[in-house]
């Protein structure tokens, strides 16, 4: 692994150290890393020398031409201030390195160079070209966001931060539409009251649960990027409406739907509040229940089909071969995981993923994009570190090496009999409105 000759401009990263520590680790390595931030809680969280403030990308490609940066690193490439600066690293032939939450998290983080989420390669891969490799069947991927705590005290104090020193960025607009005080308010109260709101939310979820059959809503934050990518999809009251005016055109009657809340999400009240305007505007108000997060496991248990738009908790229904509905573009958006792009026909008949192919895909994201650790605790940032590391140094990408390996593939090759410690979709608990097994 040689660091020597490269030379690091970081973005925005995720809350928290990791940025920080990841810059130390290239030092060490025999690399220049420096950081450009664009408000206070990113030069809070930046420990060390090399932090430049910056407006826009513009001034970031500026900056990366005044010092020689051959190498562009950040997290989400969505955000406006990032896509602007990847097209302006690629026009000057840098490499670019996207980091995100992982794919299959809590346990991995994801690293790409290309893309990431819809724009990853492994979205337009051909599932039936993907390598069958040597691995284990990937175990149920954890129910749990990952290290919530952490990151909710992480969230807290870079808003903290970034409302304290606004002063020093007047120019700074953040891509969340809350003011910054509101924003940091919220943050605090979030992780202060996180223990009365996970008492909460178990009790709603018990209820949920008593009254099943149902399809659970998957939310995401209004503020992630994922609902601009989702096409019309803006905010929180435009998916809202589209998914409740499906469900009462085509769900079967008597069935219910769950609108899970994101468990970082602090507006709660506000998003129960919209869940019942939007079931009410619909005609559907005694059919829909608002959860304010909770554990997502039990929930699947006992649901017949899943809706996001590219949440990664798609992946737990996906793994229990339960019928999943996404809007927009994802990693997992192939036609075998799937199979159904229509809303309305989804909701009246949803088909389940085709057997062995979560299997796959899962296989292939390891190989590629999936790197063991957390951006949140002292331990997992050192495994991800060490696991970033020569993939920063490394030529190739791990997608041409991929392609290197893969030869032809056939569609039968991804109907195999279920691995071990993976769940057929016929064993999976869905039920239909009466009470009977969803066919597998």
């Amino acid at each position: 692994m040689d660091l020597r000759d490269r030379r690091f401009l970081m973005l925005q990263g995720p809350h928290g150290p990791f940025f920080a520590e990841l810059a130390a680790a290239l030092r060490r390595a025999g690399a220049k890393a420096w950081r450009a931030g664009v408000n206070a809680g990113d030069e809070a969280e930046w420990r060390g020398p090399g932090y430049h403030a910056v407006a826009d990308a513009a001034e970031a490609a500026a900056l990366a031409d005044r010092l020689g940066a051959t190498d562009l690193l950040l997290y989400g490439e969505a955000r406006p201030f990032h896509a602007g600066m990847l097209a302006a690293a690629r026009a000057r032939g840098l490499g670019t390195h996207i980091l995100e939450e992982g794919y299959l998290r809590p346990a991995w983080i994801t690293y790409e160079r290309r893309g990431s989420n819809g724009n990853s390669p492994a979205a337009a891969w051909p599932l039936a070209e993907m390598r069958a490799g040597p691995e284990p069947a990937l175990a149920c991927p954890s129910a749990a966001w990952g290290a919530l705590r952490h990151h909710a005290w992480h969230g807290a104090a870079y808003h903290l931060a970034l409302a304290a020193g606004a002063r020093r960025y007047p120019g700074h607009r953040p891509h969340r539409a809350e003011p910054l005080r509101r924003e940091a308010l919220r943050a605090l109260g979030a992780a202060a009251f996180l223990p009365a709101a996970m008492a909460w939310r178990q009790a709603a979820q018990a209820r949920a649960i008593r009254q099943a059959p149902y399809d659970v809503l998957l939310m995401q934050l209004e503020h992630d990027s994922a609902l601009g990518a989702a096409g019309d999809l803006a905010d929180h009251a435009a998916l809202l409406g589209r998914v409740m005016a499906g469900f009462a055109a085509a769900a079967p009657p008597g069935l219910r739907l769950v609108a899970k809340m994101h468990p970082l999400e602090t507006r709660r009240l506000h998003l129960a509040r919209l869940v019942r305007q939007s079931a009410a505007a619909a005609g559907i108000g005694d059919r829909v229940a608002a959860l304010p997060g909770g554990r997502l496991a039990p929930l699947l248990d006992h649901a017949r089909a899943v809706l996001t738009v590219t949440s990664t908790a798609g992946q737990q229904a996906l793994w229990r071969g339960l019928p999943l509905f996404a809007f927009g573009r994802t990693v997992y958006s192939h036609p075998e995981l799937l199979p159904e792009r229509d809303l309305e026909a989804f909701l009246a008949a949803p088909r389940p993923p085709l057997p062995g192919a979560h299997a796959r895909l899962s296989a292939f994201l390891l190989r590629s994009s999936q790197l063991s650790g957390s951006y949140y605790t002292a331990a997992g940032r050192a495994r991800a570190i060490a696991a970033l590391l020569p993939r920063l140094a490394a030529e190739a990408d791990s997608y041409d090496l991929e392609a290197a390996h893969s030869g032809p593939f056939s569609r039968d090759a991804l109907i195999p009999a279920p691995a071990s410690g993976q769940l057929a979709a016929s064993n999976r608990r869905a039920y239909w409105p009466d009470g009977r097994h969803a066919p597998g």
